[in-house]
């Protein structure tokens, strides 16, 4: 969670709050970068309420996510980013996004995450990002030596840039971070998962 955050900040997001529950809020006020403001919630109702341009969810949320996380996927309107244990959550519902009243939805799986989303959602399918984009009437950044950006009619986009020493934990919180402040910032999500998985494979290049 401490990671999506800074990264959101470096990233331009301005104004960036981190929710979280009442029992770690101590530990992310104080670890987090002065300019993170730390909200404790106990719901993500309460989280739909408070303004906000884009919302990234599931890094750092662990098994057991604050209460009405489908109800934030499935009504909020406002753009929403989804990684690590949301997705996990999305397939162990499961919650399809495909009848949804809300906005935008990105979703951004490893190849992990990308099997038990497919098995919930679109079981049997022979080519399951591309079946997710359709079904989930979603973006879908598919995380992997070469990732790529699929949106439902329209080309795929493979990213170009990378590094082996990407594969450890949290770099897919930081890109997290960065989709969600370049989406607050008014860039479509497509766009969003392109460009924040080109920077973060360049910067590691670097």
């Amino acid at each position: 969670a401490r990671l999506a955050a800074t990264a959101a900040a470096a990233a331009g997001g301005g104004l960036v709050t981190l929710f979280c529950p009442h029992s770690i809020y101590e530990i992310l006020a104080a670890s987090c970068p002065p300019e993170v403001m730390v909200r404790p919630v106990r719901s993500c109702l309460e989280v739909m309420a408070f303004p906000l341009d884009a919302i990234g969810i599931g890094p750092g949320m662990g098994s057991a996510p604050l209460p009405c996380l489908a109800t934030l996927l499935l009504e909020d309107t406002r753009p929403v980013t989804v990684d690590a244990d949301a997705l996990n959550a999305m397939a162990a519902g499961p919650v399809s996004l495909g009848d949804r009243t809300g906005g935008p939805r990105l979703l951004t799986p490893h190849p992990g995450e990308l099997k038990r989303l497919a098995a919930a959602l679109t079981p049997g399918s022979a080519r399951p990002a591309e079946d997710l984009t359709i079904s989930q009437r979603a973006v879908v950044l598919a995380k992997s030596a070469r990732s790529a950006v699929i949106e439902s009619g329209k080309p795929t986009r493979w990213n170009t840039t990378g590094h082996p020493c990407m594969a450890r934990g949290g770099m897919g919180d930081v890109l997290t971070g960065y989709m969600t402040a370049f989406i607050a910032l008014g860039m479509d999500p497509a766009d969003a998962a392109a460009l924040g998985s080109w920077l973060i494979g360049c910067a590691a290049e670097i």
